[in-house]
């Protein structure tokens, strides 16, 4: 026990280091939450398409299918990304508008509005006099005011929204390349065994890749580390049935067209 305890202390160590070296670029938990994801999807997606593929007994056709899918999820996820991030700027600008107008149309401007919100967190109007009274002397403060806590947006730039679209994209791609690698190693020959080999590197690779990320993903949460263990743990039991599922199908369609 006292063994098994030491191993799962030093895979906790080497997920904390990998941790804070991929994602040292990055001090924001939201940014570096979506960065885990897009590496552990992109470790999961690809992994599962190539084995899959490996039931053609054609290291070519595995490359072939893990790149094709790897450069077209890692651009739609960049793309869907820079457009969600375009969409959210939208909706703050609407926002700020609207409360705008509403303001302009009533002889206190944000008067009424900021009691309001005071007052569904159970904030009494005379205990908020104080709050708003300093909030009105600036117009500006008293928006922002309403759209961080109010709304909740925040404005989005251009040049931010395609930082965020390169970086899921290359996170999506460098993570999908983990579960590849092996079987680009073993193409030259193109035979049942170097099938085989990629096959069973990869499987070993991915592993450990998806319980590190996997485990970085709950840390950065501010999960402790047996709630990391087991965050681990569920991600690499979604790699194996993605990986399994697509290895059955593939097969049973071989089986069914022997031709394929």
């Amino acid at each position: 026990m006292n063994r098994l305890q030491s191993v799962g202390a030093r895979l906790g160590d080497l997920c904390e280091t990998v941790l804070s070296a991929s994602l040292a670029s990055s001090n924001d938990i939201a940014t570096q939450l979506c960065q885990t994801d897009a590496v552990t999807d992109g470790i999961t997606v690809p992994f599962a398409v190539s084995a899959g593929m490996t039931a053609t007994q054609k290291s070519s056709y595995v490359v072939s299918a893990g790149l094709a899918e790897l450069f077209a999820a890692a651009i739609s996820m960049g793309l869907g990304a820079y457009l969600a991030a375009i969409t959210e700027n939208k909706h703050y600008e609407i926002a700020e508008v609207r409360e705008k107008l509403e303001a302009a149309s009533r002889p206190h401007g944000f008067d009424e509005r900021l009691y309001h919100l005071f007052n569904r967190y159970g904030v009494q109007r005379e205990t908020a006099e104080n709050v708003v009274r300093e909030l009105q002397i600036d117009e500006k403060r008293s928006l922002q005011f309403l759209m961080d806590i109010e709304h909740k947006a925040e404005r989005t730039s251009k040049s931010l929204a395609c930082a965020e679209g390169f970086i899921m994209a290359n996170s999506y791609f460098l993570g999908g390349l983990t579960p590849l690698c092996p079987y680009i190693i073993f193409l030259k020959d193109d035979t049942i065994d170097d099938v085989n080999k990629g096959l069973y590197i990869s499987v070993a690779v991915t592993t450990l890749a998806l319980l590190v990320f996997g485990y970085a993903k709950a840390k950065i949460s501010g999960c402790r580390k047996s709630d990391s263990a087991w965050s681990a743990v569920q991600t690499l039991i979604i790699g194996i049935i993605a990986g399994g599922a697509s290895y059955g199908v593939v097969r049973a369609v071989r089986a069914i067209s022997p031709v394929y």
